[in-house]
């Protein structure tokens, strides 16, 4: 797959983690946790998660 660039590789990236949530979160009463085990994860990617969604770093230890 020919590299696009990194704002193409961002969307995608944001796409995936969208989808990702809103199965585990599909109704305003929904309750879950949605863990990322990448630390690497860019602060621009936040932007795939609903508002009012309370984003948490933690290191290994938790």
């Amino acid at each position: 797959m020919a590299r696009r660039g990194k704002d193409y590789d961002d969307r995608l990236v944001q796409l995936w983690l969208k989808q990702a949530f809103g199965r585990l979160i599909s109704r305003a009463d929904d309750h879950g946790m949605f863990v990322l085990l990448n630390p690497m994860m860019p602060s621009r990617l936040k932007g795939a998660f609903p508002a009012g969604v309370e984003l948490k770093r933690m290191g290994p230890a938790g």
